[in-house]
């Protein structure tokens, strides 16, 4: 685990596909609301090229939960 916030965690992962380790953001107990900002975010992010913004690889949903695959 990285971080956390009351609805949501970041954790190192590991991305099997493409063999790299991955900071995943993962969105939980959320409302619709929330879970289109999250979406919303994740489209912004990934169209910004920026030496101090981390690539987006990959965004999502598995089992119910958000997440978002960022560089580590």
């Amino acid at each position: 685990v990285l971080g956390s916030g009351s609805f949501g965690v970041v954790v190192r992962a590991l991305d099997r596909q493409l063999d790299r380790e991955v900071a995943l953001k993962l969105l939980y107990r959320a409302n619709e609301r929330r879970r289109l900002r999250f979406l919303r975010e994740g489209r912004v992010v990934a169209r910004l090229h920026h030496r101090h913004v981390l690539p987006v690889h990959d965004l999502g949903e598995a089992g119910g939960v958000l997440y978002l695959a960022q560089t580590y």
